[in-house]
């Protein structure tokens, strides 16, 4: 019989403490993620019940013949169905106009974006390394990979689809988190079987507790991880085996992360975001360089509860 994992360092809780050490030089991009949309879904912890996170992926199924598509459940005797567009409701992620996006925006884009950001390997990258960008960006992206990736582990990339994500945050542009996250469950239903895991049990849980309300508690809770506030000390750091002029620039936040009457350009190329930055007149073409990357990191560690199904 199949098994699938519960992974303590996956869906993991970001705390966003101004008081803990180091976290002056993160007001910033702390301050943005108290007030942003994806609050919710970053900070909420709810009581993880084994048994009910048990019941969600035994009876879990996609159906797509319905239009729009279902993902369909049973949890304590009680029938679930959930669409995309619930989940914006559920896991309180802004308002219909801010959902009402894509998945994933142009590569000029985010090529736009990376140059901005200080970023130094290549701007057409389907893969942003996150150590390849300094400080509070740096910060954003491990918050939002720990938290929002559809992966087991491995946090030094961020994909497409949630870098423009993150990009929807930076330039208050409309994304479709709840479609993101939905179709993150559909390939986990669908996907191979090999790669099946509990996958975003926060957000299992509180799709459970929204459909089945006053739900007993159980003994058997599980816990995933609050993100580590030495973080910010790591975000900090330069790779010391990196010469001086491959290492990420000291670039500063923009966009809606620093004015909240920011409002983005009506293109989506890249010469109207980068334009926009203090200090540049009429930019050059983007000149894509592929720069060497540091060694990958090694995996940490992670525990590992087997749930039969």
């Amino acid at each position: 019989m199949a098994q699938r994992q519960f992974i303590n360092r996956h869906n993991m809780v970001i705390s966003l403490d101004l008081t803990a050490p180091s976290a002056a030089d993160f007001n910033q991009i702390l301050t943005f993620l108290m007030r942003s949309r994806v609050f919710q879904v970053l900070t909420h912890s709810p009581p993880l019940y084994m048994v009910y996170l048990r019941q969600f992926w035994e009876n879990i199924r996609y159906d797509a013949s319905v239009q729009p598509s279902v993902i369909r459940t049973r949890v304590h005797d009680t029938d679930i169905a959930f669409l995309a567009a619930n989940l914006r409701t559920i896991l309180s992620l802004g308002t219909e106009a801010q959902e009402n996006g894509p998945t994933e925006f142009p590569a000029a884009m985010r090529a736009g974006a990376l140059q901005r950001m200080g970023y130094v390997g290549a701007l057409d990258a389907t893969q942003v390394v996150k150590s390849l960008v300094y400080g509070q960006w740096r910060y954003l992206i491990h918050v939002l990979v720990t938290a929002l990736g559809a992966k087991k582990g491995g946090f030094d990339e961020i994909n497409v689809k949630l870098f423009s994500g993150m990009l929807s945050l930076v330039y208050d542009k409309p994304y479709s988190f709840s479609r993101y996250i939905f179709e993150a469950f559909v390939d986990q239903i669908t996907g191979n079987p090999r790669s099946r895991f509990m996958l975003f049990p926060r957000f299992a849980m509180m799709v459970i507790a929204y459909f089945v309300p006053n739900l007993p508690p159980t003994t058997e809770i599980v816990q995933v991880v609050v993100v580590d506030k030495k973080l910010f000390v790591t975000c900090l750091k330069h790779d010391p085996r990196r010469a001086v002029e491959l290492r990420p620039q000291v670039t500063p936040l923009f966009g809606y992360l620093l004015d909240e009457a920011y409002v983005a350009p009506p293109n989506d190329g890249w010469e109207d975001f980068i334009a926009q930055a203090p200090g540049h007149a009429a930019p050059a073409p983007v000149q894509v360089q592929v720069q060497a990357l540091a060694p990958a990191q090694a995996p940490i560690p992670v525990q590992v509860t087997e749930v039969p199904i």
